[in-house]
């Protein structure tokens, strides 16, 4: 899904959560978190009061008109049922009717509920200064381990990754293979064109390991194009963090 997407998708789901809500994609709109995370915590936040209004904790009726105060005096009880839902939920797929959501997905949707609790709590700001409430019932909810160890998850992705010179070849690919495959001068012209843009787009992700939300939104004075390290600043709690990150790709420029 591309950017605009998400962002049209992220502001009509807003527009049907309650107002601190808004608050929260707001703030968190301007940090700024990328729109993919946004949707992400969106969706987790429409999952988690639906099913707050499902089992009647809430008597609101709709998920725009549960009140703060709901959030403020959440029991641990409650909390602890919607993480047993979340584990007990089946994930239908037409591979695995009966499937289950994995600890990895179960602990994404408490991550997202900490981080608008977090907000509630401790980033946001009523009329006299002090956060909406203090009680923060998510700082009492456990991650459900994740049985997968490192020699697993590490074999489970091998095959996903670019080994050796895979990523130089793949390069090089681009350059000198792949218009060889192109049918029709219009799209021949179209990526000469766009060639040399779309090498550094790629030798850009495989050299540095830079997320695709970095990517979208990077500019070129977020680059030090010089030398290596490559310097990406994000703006994080209002304050502005450099991350370094470290690598390089060499290709050979086509003859």
């Amino acid at each position: 899904m591309k950017k605009a997407s998400y962002i049209a998708n992220n502001e009509s789901i807003v527009t049907k959560m309650p107002s601190y809500v808004q608050d929260y994609y707001l703030e968190k709109s301007t940090v700024p978190l990328s729109p993919a995370t946004l949707y992400q915590y969106l969706n987790e936040f429409n999952r988690f009061f639906t099913w707050v209004i499902d089992t009647g904790i809430t008597k609101a009726n709709k998920i725009s008109q549960i009140p703060l105060t709901d959030l403020e005096h959440f029991k641990k009880q409650d909390m602890e049922l919607y993480k047993a839902f979340l584990l007990n939920r089946g994930k239908e797929t037409a591979k695995d009717p009966q499937g289950t959501l994995s600890h990895r997905t179960v602990n994404r949707s408490l991550n997202a509920l900490s981080a608008l609790f977090r907000f509630l709590t401790e980033e946001s700001e009523n009329d006299d200064g002090e956060p909406y409430f203090y009680r923060n019932v998510m700082k009492k909810i456990a991650l459900v381990p994740d049985s997968e160890t490192y020699q697993t998850r590490a074999h489970n992705i091998k095959d996903k990754l670019m080994l050796g010179n895979a990523d130089v070849n793949f390069l090089n690919y681009i350059l000198t293979d792949y218009p060889n495959q192109l049918a029709g001068k219009r799209t021949r012209k179209m990526y000469e064109r766009d060639r040399e843009r779309d090498v550094a787009i790629n030798a850009l992700m495989l050299g540095t390991g830079i997320r695709v939300s970095e990517l979208t939104n990077a500019n070129l004075s977020d680059l030090s194009l010089k030398k290596p390290p490559f310097l990406f600043n994000e703006k994080v709690a209002n304050a502005i963090q450099s991350r370094s990150l470290h690598g390089s790709c060499h290709i050979s420029s086509p003859t």
